[in-house]
């Protein structure tokens, strides 16, 4: 599909509200840079063209031709179906609840009345807010800094930023999201790229290893440290005690 065929198309296939053309227009036609607008009244403006009204059957009406909307997006879906496929056929097993009775026991030797809590933010992640009210809401103080990277002189910023956070933060808290719209080979490698700075990998050493700071990641987040290698979860069947003090 191409140009308002497929805008409409795709307005229509959401909550399956049915549309009639009014006017003859080349529905195929590409038109970049347009704006198709739903409106609850009509609007007199010499610069908008009414293309047709929504209606309740649940078809797409050109001229004489009505199109089923069921049958557009068994269409729509019929050439991916068996890469990325809507139906499966089996039967489905109830999963099992496993939980375990197993605590983290390691702590920071170090005590603070209002620990700070250091929450980058990356192009992509997200959870900030959410991980602000929950460290708030536990007594911590969140410091949230953004990375910025549209130009040089940004990232030279944001690494100082992060430098100034890191050293005065007791925990380093990486959230997480789509960071750079969840690249292929695993997400994390921007955030990964970032903390291999030799100037905040030197600091994030210094504040797990000397300082008896923590560090946690989710999701993205949670990838990032295992790509640093800040986190190994198994070796030989066994936890690395190295960086025991960095589990979550």
């Amino acid at each position: 599909m191409d140009g308002i065929s497929e805008v409409i198309s795709k307005m229509s296939f959401g909550n399956k509200i049915g549309f009639e053309f009014k006017n003859k227009i080349d529905v195929f036609k590409p038109m970049y840079g347009s704006f198709i607008i739903e409106l609850a009244e009509d609007v007199k403006e010499n610069k908008l063209e009414i293309l047709g009204e929504t209606k309740k059957e649940e078809e797409i009406t050109i001229g004489n031709v009505k199109l089923q909307i069921d049958e557009l997006i068994k269409l729509w879906k019929e050439p991916l179906e068996k890469v990325f496929p809507t139906k499966v056929k089996g039967t489905v097993k109830p999963c099992e609840n496993i939980l375990s009775d197993k605590k983290c026991q390691i702590v920071a030797s170090t005590k603070f009345a209002k620990p700070r809590i250091f929450i980058p933010v990356f192009p992509g992640t997200n959870c900030e807010y959410d991980l602000s009210k929950a460290f708030s809401d536990a007594g911590g103080v969140p410091n949230v800094e953004i990375f910025r990277n549209l130009k040089k002189h940004d990232i030279e910023y944001s690494i100082d930023a992060f430098a100034k956070q890191i050293k005065e933060a007791q925990i380093i808290m990486i959230p997480g999201g789509f960071s750079a719209g969840d690249e292929p080979d695993g997400s994390g490698k921007f955030i990964a790229s970032v903390f291999r700075n030799p100037r905040l990998k030197e600091l994030v050493e210094k504040h797990l290893y000397e300082r008896d700071g923590l560090i946690l990641g989710i999701c993205n987040g949670f990838q990032a440290l295992v790509k640093l290698r800040i986190i190994t979860l198994w070796k030989n069947n066994r936890y690395d005690r190295r960086h025991a003090n960095t589990y979550i």
